[in-house]
């Protein structure tokens, strides 16, 4: 999700409806790139592994190491808008 509105009542609930990362506007032109990035090829690994058990638990690892990074951004995010 790429929004102007960054509070953080938005940002849980489109990472909690599945949103691959949440970014605000005045976010840096590199990070925007690096998640779309990294949302298109876990997407595309994932479409290709659907039968691969072993394929498919390394994806939900990487997937769940860039939930964490989504996470500490968004926490960050929330720690800006408090002050």
């Amino acid at each position: 999700v790429l929004t102007a509105h960054g509070d953080h009542a938005r940002a849980l609930e489109a990472l909690s409806l599945g949103a691959f990362d949440f970014i605000t506007k005045d976010s840096k032109k590199k990070l925007v790139i690096e998640s779309v990035c990294s949302a298109i090829k876990i997407g595309r690994e994932m479409k290709a592994s659907k039968n691969d058990p072993v394929q498919s638990s390394h994806l939900r690892k990487l997937y769940a190491d860039m939930s964490k990074s989504s996470e500490m951004r968004l926490r960050k995010i929330i720690e800006q808008m408090s002050t």
